[in-house]
């Protein structure tokens, strides 16, 4: 169970991270992270996506956020199911 967690969480939110949120940061001029790891990119991407989604009132672009964040917490927990169980 823990397997399948961590799968889904980690594919979908790399897959929500480079169809959605990289493509959207980068057009409008956000997201430049040098020297950094795949994570943490991803992560700032993330956090600027969010904002600008935010100041422009894109909901839909909110919503593609929240998933990322819910796709990550999901990869953590099946990650600690896999660890602890």
């Amino acid at each position: 169970m823990g397997g399948l967690l961590f799968s889904i969480g980690l594919l979908g939110s790399v897959s929500v991270w480079l169809a959605v949120i990289r493509p959207y940061a980068l057009k409008h001029g956000q997201g430049y992270t040098t020297g950094a790891s795949c994570g943490v990119t991803a992560w700032v991407d993330w956090e600027q996506a969010k904002e600008i989604a935010v100041k422009r009132g894109e909901l839909w672009r909110l919503r593609i956020c929240r998933l990322f964040l819910w796709l990550n917490l999901l990869a953590v927990s099946g990650f600690l199911l896999l660890v602890l169980v």
